[in-house]
């Protein structure tokens, strides 16, 4: 299985335009992949449910679920393309591209929960108890 992983990225399979339709091992590898990033997308939007009274966060995982959604559909029309063997549609670098489309679209979203968050929350704290003492 890792052989055939490798030779799957080799760049003339990688970047031929007319490749041969993806049948077994590798087209049960490309759905696996994409309904694993769909199920994280299933997730996060189980979470983000479950985070409803904290908007700023839930705004961040949003972000990211939307990302895992889109690129999940993306990767299973590919899936269905490259086993049809559609000319240009099917060709293999579009898999390692929608991956990567993913870790750039997914980065800025987790640098917001990570670095944002933390100070937003804190402005919202201080706001209020600001706002306590007002009349």
């Amino acid at each position: 299985m890792f052989n055939y992983i490798v030779s799957y990225f080799r760049p003339g399979l990688l970047f031929n335009l007319a490749p041969a339709s993806l049948e077994g091992l590798g087209l049960n590898i490309v759905l696996i992949v994409f309904g694993v990033i769909a199920v994280f997308g299933i997730i996060l939007q189980i979470f983000a449910q479950s985070r409803k009274g904290d908007k700023v966060l839930s705004r961040g995982i949003k972000r990211v679920k939307n990302a895992f959604y889109t690129i999940g559909i993306l990767g299973f029309i590919y899936a269905f393309f490259a086993y049809q063997g559609a000319r240009l549609l099917s060709a293999r670098f579009w898999f390692p591209l929608l991956l990567l489309i993913l870790v750039f679209w997914i980065y800025f979203p987790i640098k917001y929960i990570m670095v944002e968050v933390p100070r937003l929350r804190e402005d919202i704290k201080n706001r209020k108890e600001f706002e306590r003492y007002l009349p």
